[in-house]
């Protein structure tokens, strides 16, 4: 037998996003018989042959491998199998059939024939198959030409990241009539549809998308929704990568009785911190009628939202947060900007900030504009028009800092504001009750037309009668509600210098005495000029003890920190009656969160404020430790997480904490914090409420919160909050929670209340007594059930409900929801949802956003209450 040597040579194509096949191109055999394994001493190229019989034709300069062929290349290992191989060192052509096997690390290829040029770099591969176990693809094509190096033509190609075990309709799919490929660069794919279980739901005659690594041009995959209420849309997102910094996404859509409706998304980065994002939306919308009293609006619908933070030179910050919309309804009909449905207003802001430091102390100055958009109501019976606008608004803050080699310390807010609506209110309600040129007496729906509600959200008219009850409504009541139009515009000044001087008592007692200046100057168009002068003083006292103790259940160490808290405030009365009302007083104060913080009395930027005389005092606790277990908080609840030592500012004493635990800092966590607070006004002498505030976090997943407020001058519960949750890393999830407030504002509802949408609005809600509730449970590796609602026990109503039963594919690739959902708002409805994961979406959680309405209503509680 004479000397035996094989080479391979080894050419990558590439199917849509990855590399797609690796071929062996060349193969010289010597000999007869069983290859083995031998190094071609030029190339280097070490590799092993065996096959049942090899044979070699010199004059043709042909080679021949039959039986079980097996061609093994070490480095990089590659492996080729057939039934028969052939190969012309004369032509540089080479054939592989039958049973067909190329492995290339974790991918595979399946073919029945294959033929191949080493030279120009071509071949042609009959109904080939490949699959990817490293990038999770598979791809068939009845053929597949290689035209030049790395550029390939397909016919009937189909394309798939799905790898399910189980036989029958693959969850999706791409297929093209015909496709030319380049690697590296983009694949052009005619007559494609895209197949989900088999069913095409998108055609496209012509498309193109990236055969590249990294982010580039093309095609994304469709978007699919649909609703038993009709309503349905689809679209084809197409990515354009305009620069390294900019990603562009155009997404038209079809909305099933609507029309067209295009959005357009741009996400972008600039500098080491600076980034943003611009969406975009119109609708020319077919369901619309204006004349309609349910759609009071045109029929060309849009939507715009930008979140941009900038860092400039000279220490500047550029932020916005602009959020628009062209109708009230807009929330309601579509997914972007439903995290608004129980907002009352949709505000959109932008400012820039400048900090700066002084000689002794830190200053910052804040120009900014602001835009509040009414969603209340209807259209065509909002605010808008007449709702007080704030552009520009300045604000110059100094903290604190010493004044003139003394013991005192200075600061000082100064803010200007502008303050104009789009209309003046009086234009639109020319029979309005005009009290004073400051606003319309007009109640709080801002319609002057005699019939309002008591304070029960009873129905009642002019003259303040309900069958035979004299109850009177705020209509003509010569007092100023929420909801009714401000008729000035102006300027406005405030300027509040403050000196304080701090105390250290001893190694544990802080103590701070403040006084203060609370100015404010009105330029108005009704108004020449008018002034208002309050005084404050405060004083805050502190002391903080701490200590070490051993944890039960196995906890190891913690520490206990106790901060026994004092406060009291002073602010003095002035007559302002007759002053402007650009930002009337709160209808219902804030008073946990005043309690807890006396600068939201005596920097009170309202332009109506009472006479404070009063104090608090409480403590607050802090507890750390490392936790029985290891947490796993979930991220979908982003207050509620883990507070690592380092977010708390200890003075510095960080370390001396560590050294106390005898553990590494990045285990230390926060386990539980609690602050109880009482108040007293002593003028005129009456006892404020009492406050529990609190938050646990001992680990494996669990977490609570709770909030407790007992009003101890009329002797009733006044608020609380209970709540506590559960998650696993399985997919295991449990919120309850309970919500009560005894007072509330009276919303401002100007809709027409004989339309049906709204009958469920139309009284009854004097306070929040609320549950909400939301648990997940996985069956099985596959099959999970989902649960989420909210009962409100003030009037027995539900305010919604959500089950859904989800199914996640064994290859963990797509997944389906159902989901029944009922609301006060849009009734029942069915929703069918179908998603891809395993392209960076959650295989757990799939569709996380189930939980949004147990988590969304206690957003909307903290945010009610200033949380």
């Amino acid at each position: 037998m004479g000397s035996r040597v094989a080479q391979c040579q080894w050419i990558e194509s590439a199917f849509p996003w990855t590399p797609l096949l690796a071929v062996c191109l060349t193969l010289w055999v010597l000999g007869v018989g069983n290859a083995s394994f031998a190094i071609d001493e030029e190339k280097r190229m070490p590799f092993d042959l065996t096959a049942v019989e090899v044979e070699y034709d010199r004059g043709r300069e042909l080679y021949i491998a039959s039986g079980d062929v097996v061609i093994v290349q070490l480095e990089p290992k590659r492996t080729l199998t057939a039934d028969w191989i052939t190969f012309s060192n004369r032509t540089q052509q080479g054939i592989a059939s039958g049973n067909v096997v190329l492995v290339d690390g974790l991918d595979t290829l399946n073919a029945d024939f294959l033929q191949f040029h080493v030279s120009e770099s071509q071949g042609i591969v009959f109904d080939g198959r490949l699959s990817s176990g490293e990038r999770g693809y598979r791809m068939e094509g009845a053929e597949v030409r290689q035209t030049a190096s790395e550029q390939y033509e397909f016919k009937k190609g189909v394309f798939t990241t799905c790898r399910c075990p189980d036989e029958g309709r693959e969850p999706w799919r791409i297929r093209a009539e015909s496709a030319d490929i380049e690697v590296g660069g983009y694949a052009v794919a005619r007559n494609t549809t895209f197949d989900v279980l088999g069913v095409p739901v998108a055609w496209m005659p012509w498309m193109i998308y990236p055969l590249k690594t990294e982010r580039t041009t093309g095609f994304l995959f469709p978007e699919l929704n649909a609703s038993s209420r009709g309503t349905g849309d689809i679209g084809i997102p197409f990515f354009w990568a305009a620069r390294e910094n900019i990603n562009v996404t155009f997404t038209p859509a079809i909305v099933s009785g609507r029309g067209f409706k295009p959005k357009l998304l741009v996400d972008y980065v600039f500098g080491e911190e600076s980034d943003g994002s611009l969406f975009a939306s119109f609708l020319d919308d077919h369901r619309t009628d204006p004349p309609d009293p349910s759609t009071p609006f045109d029929k060309e619908r849009w939507a715009f939202d930008l979140n941009h933070d900038q860092f400039l030179p000279w220490d500047m910050r550029l932020q916005a947060d602009i959020q628009l919309v062209s109708d009230n309804q807009w929330p309601f009909d579509f997914r972007r900007f439903s995290e608004h449905r129980p907002d009352r207003y949709l505000d959109s802001v932008a400012f820039l900030t400048k900090h700066f430091e002084g000689e002794s102390g830190a200053y910052a100055v804040v120009p900014s504009v602001r835009l509040t958009d009414d969603l209340q109501s209807p259209d065509d019976l909002d605010r808008d028009r007449f709702m007080l606008q704030r552009w520009p608004e300045v604000e110059f803050t100094g903290l604190a800092k010493p004044v003139a080699r003394s013991p005192f310390v200075g600061s000082f807010d100064v803010e200007y504001s502008f303050f104009q609506g789009f209309r003046k209110a009086d234009d639109r309600f020319e029979g309005a009750i005009d009290v004073d040129k400051i606003f319309l007496d007009t109640g709080i729906d801002a319609r002057p037309d005699g019939t309002e509600r008591d304070a029960g959200g009873r129905f009642v008219v002019g003259d303040g009668s309900l069958d035979n009850a004299a109850l009177g409504g705020p209509e003509g009541d010569g007092r100023f509600q929420e909801g009714e139009p401000l008729v000035d515009n102006g300027n406005r000044l405030i300027l509040n210098p403050r000196v304080a001087l701090p105390l250290q008592v001893g190694e544990i007692l802080e103590l701070q005495p403040e006084l203060g200046v609370h100015q404010t100057f009105y330029e108005s168009d009704e108004r020449s000029f008018e002034s208002r002068t309050l005084f404050t003083g405060r004083i805050d006292a502190q002391a903080r003890m701490r200590r070490t103790f051993d944890l039960p259940f196995g906890m190891g160490k913690g520490v206990h920190i106790l901060e026994p808290q004092f406060g009291y405030a002073i602010v003095s009365h002035s007559f302002q009656r007759k002053n402007p009302m650009f930002v009337p007083r709160t209808a219902t104060p804030q008073k946990r969160i005043r309690q807890f913080d006396l600068d939201n009395v005596t920097r009170d930027v309202a332009d109506r404020i009472e006479s404070y005389h009063g104090f608090t005092v409480g403590f607050a606790n802090r507890l750390y430790g490392e936790g029985f277990l290891e947490s796993i908080v979930p991220d979908w609840l982003p207050d509620v997480r883990p507070i690592r030592l380092d977010d708390e500012e200890e003075d510095g004493k960080k370390e001396e904490l560590e050294e106390e635990l005898g553990v590494r800092r990045d285990t230390t966590r926060l386990l539980v914090e609690g602050t109880l607070s009482a108040s007293y006004q002593l003028s005129p002498s009456q006892p404020g409420s009492i406050y529990f505030e609190g938050r646990a976090y001992p680990g494996g997943g669990l977490f609570t919160r709770t909030i407790f407020g007992y009003d101890l001058d009329q002797a009733v519960f006044a608020e609380g909050l209970a709540q506590f949750g559960y998650s696993s890393p399985f997919g295991h999830d449990f919120v309850i929670s309970h919500r009560y407030l005894r007072e509330i504002p009276r919303f401002f509802e100007s809709f027409r209340f004989n339309r049906e949408r709204f009958d469920q609005f139309e009284e009854g809600f004097d306070r929040v007594n609320q549950a909400s509730l939301f648990a997940r449970l996985p069956l099985s590796r596959n099959w999970a059930v989902s649960y989420s609602g909210a009962y409100s026990f003030e009037q027995a109503i539900s305010l919604g409900n959500q089950g859904a039963v989800e199914y996640i594919s064994s290859c963990r690739c797509w997944a389906a929801q159902l989901r029944v959902t009922e609301d006060r708002v849009r009734g029942p409805r069915i929703d069918l949802q179908y998603t891809l994961v395993g392209l960076g979406n959650d295989a757990i959680r799939p569709f996380s956003g189930g939980l949004s309405q147990s988590v969304r209503l206690n957003q909307f509680f903290d945010e009610r209450d200033g949380n």
